[in-house]
């Protein structure tokens, strides 16, 4: 009975009949034509529908910081560049290639499978028609399901794709050196892989068989990018996080992500943010050296303690905080002890720092306002000295770029590594190069010389951030 169940799989899934068994499939499964007609009706009826993931936090975010004072424009548009849409799931005309594609790549990858792989392959095309059931009628809950499984089964035929590598491998060793044990071991791949790959066993075609196993692996990653990319799968990962993806990581291997749990994929979103937060913060020093003179005198002014009357460790808590601050810095304005321009600087330098340290602080999986409020302090106290605020701030950078390394999306691996000059320079050398070590009889001799100009920012022996000053007509 067995022989004769491998005899038909060998029989539909032979290298000749390939298309043909194709055919069966997509007759039997006919989601293609689901996502046709689902095309259709949304480009008729130009389909809106509500993003299945509502990304609550970013937009939390984003209307937080459209509150904050016009003085903080650049900041809050600094902000919103880095919030990207959810590729929802969308049939339309524009993406039924695609999403045909996925289908074709599944159906092909299980076909050459064979047996479980294969049945894995059934299950994830299934749940492709089911999760566009559950857009059609409007369900979430039952898109999620489908979802849910579209991804388990497509991790399966992976594993099972994984194995039939290793398997192969093994038979080739041990033909040269154990041949009963290479019986044995083709036996077992001909049970696990009925079909073309027990048909390349037989007839001694083991590198055909490895070729095609290595092509699967390729088969699956084009699937989950594509998937990832309409919202079908990797449905953990933040829409920022999608969105640098796309953005700045070309020809990444999604597969790296596959099999993502939310903490991991937490952890990968604020790592990202705490690194762009760190650069932001220096960024913004670069263009305003004076808040790191108005943040020396304010710490003295200000309560940090009164912070804690805002319990939470969500970003719109930590802009709830900043504001605390704010009130506490206008007050010293009214009264004379720091200067309106000083003022302005720190405050949109305080915000940063808030948003630097809740991204930090989630990047280590850490909650609640106790951590949220250490983090701030431990960055600000440091903030009154540009050489130990840039080496914080780099540590901070560095610390999640470690992060992302296990999943290629360090610095390193963007698209746009020289907008991350802080994180790749490091903390000492970024403050060198920006704000440079000078003594009195070094400015004297570099202005005699023509080497430093008038209004050149520069560090004193102190480590406190001055400008050269010669007054009007100056050079």
């Amino acid at each position: 009975m067995a022989e004769t169940t491998q005899e038909k799989d060998q029989t539909v899934s032979s290298p000749d009949t390939t298309s043909s068994a194709l055919g069966t499939m997509f007759k039997q499964y006919p989601i293609l034509k689901d996502v046709q007609k689902v095309g259709e009706e949304a480009a008729e009826a130009k389909v809106k529908a509500k993003s299945l993931e509502e990304g609550t936090e970013a937009r939390l975010k984003k209307e937080a910081l459209q509150k904050i004072s016009t003085e903080d424009k650049a900041y809050t548009e600094a902000i919103e560049k880095q919030l990207k849409p959810l590729p929802d799931f969308k049939p339309s005309q524009e993406n039924i290639a695609d999403l045909g594609q996925i289908f074709s790549l599944i159906a092909t990858m299980g076909v050459a499978l064979g047996g479980s792989g294969k049945m894995s392959g059934l299950n994830a095309m299934n749940a492709m028609g089911g999760m566009m059931e559950g857009y059609r009628k409007g369900r979430k809950d039952l898109f999620d399901k489908e979802q849910a499984t579209f991804e388990k089964e497509l991790q399966s035929m992976k594993a099972q794709n994984d194995v039939l590598i290793q398997k192969l491998e093994r038979y080739n060793k041990l033909r040269v050196t154990d041949k009963e044990a290479a019986m044995q071991e083709a036996a077992e791949i001909k049970a696990m892989f009925p079909g073309i790959q027990a048909a390349n066993i037989e007839a001694a075609k083991t590198d055909t068989s490895l070729q095609l196993a290595y092509k699967g692996l390729d088969l699956y990653k084009t699937a989950l990018e594509k998937s990832a990319k309409h919202g079908l799968a990797l449905s953990k990962l933040d829409p920022f996080v999608r969105g640098e993806l796309q953005k700045n990581y070309p020809d990444y291997d999604f597969s790296k992500l596959a099999g993502l749990d939310k903490k991991g994929a937490d952890q990968i979103n604020f790592s990202i943010q705490s690194i762009k937060e760190a650069e932001h913060i220096a960024e913004y020093i670069k263009a305003h050296p004076e808040s790191i003179g108005g943040t020396a005198k304010i710490r003295n002014l200000i309560n940090l303690d009164a912070i804690k009357s805002v319990t939470g460790d969500t970003q719109e808590d930590a802009l709830k905080k900043a504001a605390i601050l704010d009130g506490q810095i206008d007050d010293a304005v009214a009264k004379n002890k720091i200067s309106y321009d000083e003022a302005k600087s720190a405050k949109v330098l305080n915000k940063m720092i808030f948003s630097l340290a809740l991204a930090d602080v989630r990047s280590t999986g850490q909650r609640g306002s106790i951590y949220l409020d250490k983090k701030f302090q431990d960055i600000y106290d440091q903030a009154s000295r540009i050489d130990t605020f840039s080496n914080i701030l780099y540590e901070r950078a560095h610390q999640s770029n470690e992060r992302l390394q296990p999943v290629d999306m360090d610095v390193a691996n963007r698209s746009d590594p020289e907008n991350f000059e802080l994180t790749l320079k490091g903390g000492e050398n970024w403050a060198n190069t920006y704000f440079p070590l000078l003594t009195p009889n070094q400015i004297k001799d570099g202005l005699s010389k023509g080497t430093i100009k008038n209004g050149q920012w520069f560090r004193g022996v102190d480590g406190r951030v001055r400008q050269i000053n010669l007054g009007a007509g100056a050079q």
